[in-house]
């Protein structure tokens, strides 16, 4: 691929020419030469690519990519999903493994991968941390991270015991895997759909209180501390963030 972009701004903090407009030249799909004015003949015939108000920037990562791969193909398979993450500037995307069947073992992994090895994106596959989802019974991590897998989650399932908690952190932690939980209390919760606001007393939509994030990030952060795992939190909605330790008044 050979194209000129004129005048976009840089989005990229450790390049030198962060935040300012910039001509990129690319020649057989690299990275030619970058500066505020590229032209002459020796370009004339390159395809040019110009906008109002145009930004670049690198490839965005999408750390909970849901597609419908194995199990719901009519919704979206791995191939239009993958083609929808690269037309929205995505380079990498983080699979979860709430397909049906889940995503849980080691041939499920491989599969995933062997079909999206030559895709533009980068493709990375998170397991299922229980078995089907059932929040009670490790899945086969080791055997998927030996596969390939590089976290493993429950995506947005919540109600794991404290119990389970540590003793996934401590089991993961023997091979440097991240466990990925999900930021929400359902026994609080319970289907909620927006945000606890007035807006929701006003519309009669069941609105979820912060505090359904508050408690359970608050306990996961505590077992993570004691099992000295790597966990990476979910949110499921943007809210005014508030302390999560104790408060005094």
């Amino acid at each position: 691929m050979d194209i000129l972009i004129k005048s976009a701004k840089i989005i990229n903090p450790a390049s030198e020419h962060h935040l300012k407009t910039r001509d990129i030249l690319i020649v057989n799909g690299k990275i030619k030469s970058i500066a505020s004015n590229i032209s002459g003949d020796e370009w004339a015939e390159i395809k040019k690519y110009s906008s109002k108000n145009l930004h670049v920037s690198t490839g965005w990562i999408d750390l909970k990519c849901n597609l419908g791969e194995p199990g719901l193909e009519h919704k979206e398979d791995l191939t239009t999903g993958l083609k929808a993450a690269a037309a929205g500037g995505f380079t990498t995307v983080l699979i979860m493994p709430s397909t049906k069947p889940p995503i849980q073992s080691k041939a499920d992994v491989e599969f995933i991968q062997s079909k999206t090895k030559l895709n533009l994106v980068t493709v990375l596959v998170a397991g299922s941390l229980s078995v089907n989802g059932n929040q009670t019974e490790m899945a086969e991590l080791y055997d998927m991270y030996k596969a390939g897998a590089v976290a493993f989650t429950d995506d947005k399932k919540c109600n794991h015991s404290s119990g389970f908690i540590i003793r996934a952190l401590q089991y993961c932690k023997t091979f440097n895997a991240p466990v990925i939980v999900f930021a929400d209390d359902d026994s609080i919760n319970n289907g909620a759909l927006i945000n606890e606001s007035p807006s929701s007393v006003k519309t009669g939509i069941k609105g979820s209180p912060v505090i359904a994030e508050e408690l359970i990030t608050s306990r996961n952060i505590k077992l993570c501390n004691y099992a000295e795992g790597r966990m990476h939190f979910l949110l499921y909605q943007l809210r005014r963030p508030r302390n999560l330790l104790s408060r005094q008044k």
